[in-house]
């Protein structure tokens, strides 16, 4: 699922957005924006999709990454520099794609016909680390140990009735599981859907990533809950250490996407 791999990803989910333009009655705009966009390789490989196998998709194609990063962010910049070499080299029109900060600013015209597709960027969204304790669920926080500039857990009450009550709306059976059971929760990637939902006027909303419904999710085996941690690569069991220098992702609860989406 990594556009570094293999341009074979990008390519079939240019296809599956084509099919999307075609079945929306082929619009003479078509919108897609994409947050989470990284260095653009899944814009390149739309527009080498539309250029190669269909120039009306590619004249009604209008593609914004979305980056929360300052459009003056040196990062930001050297993306946009190498992202604009490559389309210019396929060559994609001068204009093929803009960057904005948020969805808001993606869809400023108003309400889109098209897509917003993201490609592994619910996993990284914030989640809460919850713990069956003697038939309670506490929630996992993170302190600073005494005198020391390190992070370590600290459990204590639910932040929020909506985090306390989280598993038991998708009728997970956590009493049944053992003390010591955890799990992670994430009503960020509600709110983002709804954020998706308000920027699309017609059309849809596309996100790639690693997860499953919740009762497949939070299950008695998965004991340690998901939140993982990659640095070069390498999985790491210690989400704590080296803050800023390793990805931390937690699996997506597809239920509650499916459930905010309808």
């Amino acid at each position: 699922t990594s556009g570094d791999v293999s341009p074979l990803w990008g390519w079939a989910i240019a296809r599956q957005l084509h099919s999307m333009w075609r079945a929306l009655g082929e619009p003479p705009r078509f919108d897609v924006i994409e947050p989470g966009a990284g260095r653009g390789l899944l814009a390149a490989s739309v527009w080498r999709y539309a250029l190669a196998l269909d120039e009306r998709w590619a004249a009604a194609l209008r593609y914004t990454l979305v980056d929360c990063a300052a459009p003056d962010a040196p990062l930001r910049l050297r993306r946009e520099a190498r992202l604009m070499a490559e389309l210019a080299a396929i060559p994609a029109p001068s204009d093929a794609v803009r960057w904005a900060t948020s969805l808001a600013e993606a869809a400023s015209d108003g309400p889109i016909t098209g897509c917003v597709v993201s490609n592994e960027l619910v996993d990284a969204l914030p989640v809460h680390r919850l713990e069956a304790r003697g038939g309670r669920l506490a929630e996992v926080y993170v302190a600073l140990a005494s005198g020391t500039d390190s992070f370590i857990e600290e459990p204590g009450e639910p932040s929020s009735e909506r985090v306390a009550a989280y598993l038991d709306n998708y009728h997970i059976p956590w009493r049944e599981f053992p003390d010591g059971w955890r799990a992670e929760v994430c009503p960020a990637a509600e709110a983002w859907l709804r954020e998706v939902a308000g920027v699309l006027g017609d059309g849809y909303a596309l996100t790639l990533d690693y997860g499953a419904s919740a009762r497949r999710l939070y299950t008695r085996a998965r004991q340690a809950g998901t939140l993982m941690a990659y640095t070069h690569h390498r999985l790491g069991a210690q989400p704590l250490a080296q803050p800023g220098r390793q990805d931390l992702t937690a699996h997506v609860n597809f239920s509650a996407l499916a459930r905010v989406g309808a």
